[in-house]
C-alpha cells in the first residue's frame, strides 16, 4: 500500500514538474519576445507566415503583458516551492495548511492581476464590458474633431 501511494505521489510530482517546466519555458520565451528589438520585417514576416494579422514579436502592450506575466510567475513559484509538497512527512493539518497557502498565493496573484486589468485606465475592463469606454472615446473624438475644425487643423482619426 505504501509503495502504491509513493508511486502515485511520484507521478503527481512528475506531472507538477512537467507543468512547471512548460510554464517556465513559456515565461522565458514571452520575456525574450517582449525584449526583442525592432528588426525590420520581422512582424510582417510573422504575419505572412502565420496568416494572423494581429501577431507581433516584440513589445507586447504592457497593460496586458505585465499582469499576465505576474500571474504566471506566481503560479510558477507556487509549483516550484509548494509548501504542500515540501511538508509531505509532516502532520495532516500542517500539510493542508501548506495546500491552503499554495492556493492562496495563486488566487491572490490572479486577483491582483484582475484588479490591475479592471482599474488601469488604459484598459478599464469593466468599462469595456459595459460599453462606457467606447462612448467616452467617441465623445472625445467628437470634441477633437470640433477643435481641429475650429483651428483649421487636419481631422483626427483617433484620440491618442
Amino acid at each position: 500500500m505504501a509503495e502504491a501511494n509513493a508511486g502515485s505521489d511520484g507521478a503527481s510530482r512528475t506531472l507538477a514538474e512537467r507543468l512547471l517546466y512548460v510554464l517556465a519555458v513559456v515565461f522565458v520565451i514571452a520575456g525574450l519576445l517582449n525584449a526583442t528589438p525592432g528588426i525590420p520585417g520581422l512582424d510582417d514576416g510573422l504575419r505572412s507566415l502565420t496568416g494572423l494579422d494581429w501577431i507581433t514579436a516584440r513589445k507586447f502592450p504592457r497593460e496586458w503583458f505585465f499582469p499576465t506575466i505576474f500571474a504566471l510567475m506566481m503560479l510558477i513559484v507556487a509549483l516550484k516551492h509548494s509548501m504542500w509538497r515540501d511538508w509531505r512527512g509532516r502532520s495532516p493539518h500542517r500539510r493542508w495548511f501548506g495546500l491552503f497557502m499554495d492556493v492562496a498565493l495563486v488566487v491572490t496573484a490572479l486577483m491582483i492581476s484582475t484588479t490591475f486589468l479592471i482599474e488601469f485606465e488604459a484598459i478599464c475592463l469593466i468599462d469595456q464590458i459595459t460599453g462606457e469606454r467606447e462612448r467616452l472615446i467617441a465623445e472625445s473624438l467628437k470634441a477633437e474633431k470640433a477643435f481641429a475644425e475650429l483651428y483649421g487643423l487636419p481631422e483626427p482619426t483617433t484620440v491618442e
